[in-house]
C-alpha cells in the first residue's frame, strides 16, 4: 500500500484479530486515494473472486433513480452468496467484500435500499464505502458506517509513491506539486506521463499560463491555444482539467472546475458554443 501508514497498521491489527467491522466509509476530499486504500484493504483481506466493485461515479448528475437501486441490489446479491475461497488463514473467517466507489452519488432511493443491507449485513460480509463527505448520507445509512476520515498526504508521501513510476525525478516533482497530496491525481499524472509524456507537458505549461494570464491580449491568447490543445486532443482535455484543478484554489474556484469538468466528461467535438463558454470560464480564473 501507499500512505496512511498510520490507517494501515491500524486495519492489520484488526484484520489479526478477527475484529473487522461489516461496513466501513472512507471519506475525504477527490483523488486523495480513497479508492486505491479500499481496494488493496479489500485484497488482503479476500480472493479477487470474492470482491465486488460497484462505481457510482457514472451516475453523477443521473436522473434514473432506479439504476442506483439496481446496482445496491446486485452488492446485496454478491455479499449474501457465500464466500467462495477462504484467504483467512486457519480459524479466521472468509469473507465477501463489496466496495462502493464515489458514494456520495446515491440517490435517497438507493441508500433506503442500501439501509437494509446495514441494518442486518450477512456474517461473511463487508461494505468498504467512499466518498467525498460523509454528511451527505441519510442519518440512518451514516450511522451504521465506521467513519475513517482520509485527510490530504504530505508531499513526500505523494513522491514515494511516485516511485513506482519510471519517470524522470524533475517531472515527479512538478507531478507531486500539482497534485497537491493527493495520490489518485497523482497516480493520473504518473501514468500519463508514462504514455503521453508530451501532453501532460502541454496541459500543465497551459493550465499555468491559464492562472498568471493577467492582460485582456493574454487571457485571449492563452484561451486560444487551450481551445486548440481540445481541438488536437480531445482525449486528453483531462489532463489539463486535472492540472488546473491542481493549482486553483478548490473553495474559490469550485464553480469554474465543476463546469470545465463537465465539458471534458462530454467532449467530443468543440463547436463555436462551446469555445466561447470555455473563453468565459477561463476568464473568471484571477
Amino acid at each position: 500500500m501507499f500512505g496512511y501508514e498510520s490507517l494501515q497498521k491500524d486495519f492489520d491489527r484488526l484484520i489479526e484479530g478477527g475484529n473487522l467491522s461489516h461496513t466501513y466509509l472512507f471519506y475525504g476530499e477527490p483523488q486523495i486515494g480513497k479508492f486505491l486504500f479500499a481496494r488493496e484493504l479489500a485484497a488482503k483481506i479476500a480472493h479477487p473472486s470474492d470482491i465486488l466493485t460497484v462505481d457510482f461515479s457514472a451516475e453523477e448528475g443521473s436522473d434514473k433513480e432506479s439504476v442506483g437501486i439496481e446496482k445496491v441490489r446486485e452488492l446485496e446479491h454478491f455479499l449474501y452468496q457465500t464466500p467462495s475461497s477462504a484467504k483467512a488463514t486457519e480459524g479466521k473467517p472468509s469473507y465477501r467484500i463489496a466496495i462502493i466507489r464515489d458514494a456520495q452519488w446515491l440517490t435517497d432511493q438507493a441508500q433506503n435500499a442500501l439501509l437494509k443491507i446495514l441494518e442486518e449485513p450477512p456474517k461473511s460480509g463487508i461494505i468498504l464505502a467512499t466518498a467525498t463527505d460523509s454528511d451527505i448520507f441519510l442519518p440512518a445509512v451514516r450511522s451504521r458506517f465506521q467513519l475513517v476520515f482520509m485527510p490530504i498526504l504530505p508531499r513526500e508521501e505523494v513522491l514515494d509513491f511516485l516511485d513506482q513510476y519510471d519517470i524522470m525525478q524533475d517531472r515527479k516533482l512538478e507531478i507531486a506539486d500539482t497534485a497537491r497530496g493527493r495520490v489518485g491525481r497523482a497516480r493520473t499524472f504518473a501514468e500519463a506521463q508514462n504514455g503521453q509524456g508530451s501532453a501532460l507537458h502541454t496541459a500543465t505549461k497551459l493550465a499555468k499560463q491559464a492562472i498568471r494570464a493577467s492582460s485582456t491580449t493574454n487571457k485571449k491568447n492563452v484561451s486560444d491555444e487551450i481551445i486548440e490543445f481540445f481541438n488536437e486532443h480531445p482525449h486528453n482535455t483531462e489532463l489539463f482539467i486535472e492540472s488546473l484543478a491542481g493549482m486553483l484554489d478548490p473553495k474559490k474556484h469550485a464553480s469554474v472546475l465543476k463546469e470545465l469538468s463537465e465539458f471534458a466528461y462530454n467532449l467530443q467535438t468543440v463547436t463555436i458554443q462551446k469555445r466561447i463558454h470555455i473563453k468565459k470560464l477561463l476568464w473568471t480564473i484571477q
